[in-house]
């Protein structure tokens, strides 16, 4: 299975594309008296800098059930491939020194013919010199019952998906 994250943009300018391959990604699915909590070290990220546009990627079999009791639902992510195409609040960011940035971050999240807007919040602290290494990077967003169509997860006892990226650090990419 795989987890996709992707924006339909055009050519990024690659002097402005930083990127990972090993972003740690914590999904958790809440079903009202438990939980079940994924987690995976190979979240591919990549950040055009210039449009504050954001893409990502994780192979959904990268993903470790965290939870003690196991999965109560049984197959809860039955996808193969989900989209989300999305933009930090922000018209750019800058690569040079800056101060740690809080905003939003809106997108759609699409599987097959379904599409569900998701809002999140992100953060991006400078740790390098404008080189290289530049962020580290930290967003989640919240999918409540009312915004989880049926056909999305096999099991209607989901009341909540939380998705949450934990200081992803980001490389200048290079081709």
């Amino acid at each position: 299975m795989l987890l996709v994250f992707t924006l339909g943009t055009p050519a990024l300018a690659q002097e402005e594309v930083f990127q990972t391959m090993g972003g740690k990604v914590s999904i958790s699915l809440d079903y009202g008296p438990t939980s079940t909590l994924f987690q995976s070290n190979k979240l591919q990220v990549q950040l055009d800098y210039d449009n504050a546009l954001l893409r990502a990627a994780l192979t959904m079999n990268t993903l470790v059930n965290k939870s003690a009791t196991g999965n109560p639902g049984g197959n809860t992510m039955p996808f193969t491939e989900i989209t989300l195409t999305g933009k930090f609040g922000v018209d750019h960011i800058e690569t040079s020194n800056h101060e740690p940035l809080q905003f939003e971050f809106t997108g759609v999240l699409a599987h097959a013919q379904q599409e569900i807007p998701v809002t999140g919040r992100a953060e991006l602290q400078h740790i390098g010199g404008g080189g290289d290494v530049s962020c580290l990077l930290g967003f989640s967003f919240v999918l409540d019952k009312s915004s989880i169509p049926a056909e999305f997860t096999r099991n209607k006892d989901i009341k909540e998906i939380k998705v949450q990226v934990l200081q992803t650090v980001l490389k200048r990419r290079k081709q």
